[in-house]
């Protein structure tokens, strides 16, 4: 019976990961303090350095990734996202939808790759804004991620040269759920925002809504009744555009007038490795870039 319960321990273990990967052994060294915890600490640094608020075209372009799971010798791909974004002016920011590292104390050399020529990276996220995936929380790294990036439950402001202006909220899953303090400021945040004139009002994080593939198991989504609750939400406010990785297989659907995609990963030596860029009008037209 002992051993019965030890290959089911291992093979739930494997589930948990919620991604293709050998880092098991994160998941029973600690994953980070609980989702409403890490969300007061986002809290602290926000309340302290306020929100950021970037001015752009009317149309630009953004670069989005996800799961690049960066670990010692494995950053081609990642690198080249980053010399590709930085090196088009059209693109005045881009996104990670989390796991960005794939064992412990890799943050700095993920952070390292930021400072590629021929941008700079100024820490503080006014480049590439990120969020927390379960990999980033493995190893109790929260501390690690506050770090370099400060916050992972933010908003970011985006008015263009004619006085149109977008939305990007980024949202904390890297637990699998947002908790029930980040849901609340959530919904309170769209609830006041929506009535002030957004061209589109575009939504990051980790945890997937809807998926097809089920390699990860159930694990790559949100519990059912927080579905229920977040799909409502973005449906009540107009949300254009909710941006999701964790499962490393795209996505598109639509559910409730909001469109949800899931993305392919960035991660060295994936067959579906690939990037999303998207072009921000009056509307917004999107599409995968592949590395292989």
């Amino acid at each position: 019976m002992k051993r019965i319960n030890y290959i089911l321990l291992v093979v739930a273990a494997a589930l948990l990961c919620g991604c293709e990967t050998n880092d098991i052994a994160g998941i029973f060294n600690g994953t980070s303090p609980h989702a409403n915890e890490r969300f007061a600490s986002s809290m602290e640094w926000n309340n302290a350095n306020g929100y950021a608020t970037l001015k752009v075209a009317d149309n630009y372009k953004v670069y989005v990734a996800a799961d690049t799971h960066i670990e010692s010798g494995k950053d081609e791909y990642w690198k080249r996202f980053v010399n590709d974004y930085k090196s088009d002016k059209e693109c005045p920011f881009a996104i990670h939808l989390g796991d960005m590292i794939n064992g412990k104390e890799q943050q700095a050399m993920f952070a390292q790759d930021l400072a590629i020529e021929p941008a700079g990276y100024v820490k503080g996220s006014d480049t590439i804004f990120t969020v927390t995936g379960n990999h980033d929380i493995y190893f109790n790294q929260w501390g690690e991620y506050l770090k370099y990036y400060h916050t992972s439950s933010y908003y970011v402001d985006v008015q263009t040269t004619s006085g149109y202006k977008d939305l990007y909220i980024f949202i904390d899953s890297g637990s699998g759920t947002l908790g029930t303090d980040q849901t609340e400021w959530l919904r309170q945040l769209l609830d006041e925002r929506s009535q002030m004139g957004y061209r589109h009002i575009i939504i990051s994080t980790h945890t997937n809504f809807y998926q097809q593939d089920m390699s990860q198991g159930t694990t790559s989504n949100f519990a059912l009744e927080e579905t229920y609750t977040l799909t409502a939400m973005f449906t009540k406010y107009k949300v254009s555009l909710v941006l999701t990785g964790h499962d490393h297989y795209w996505e598109d659907t639509v559910y409730g007038g909001v469109r949800y995609l899931s993305l392919d990963c960035l991660r060295d030596g994936e067959s579906n490795a690939a990037y999303f860029t998207m072009n921000v009008g009056s509307d917004i037209k999107y599409g995968e870039v592949k590395l292989n």
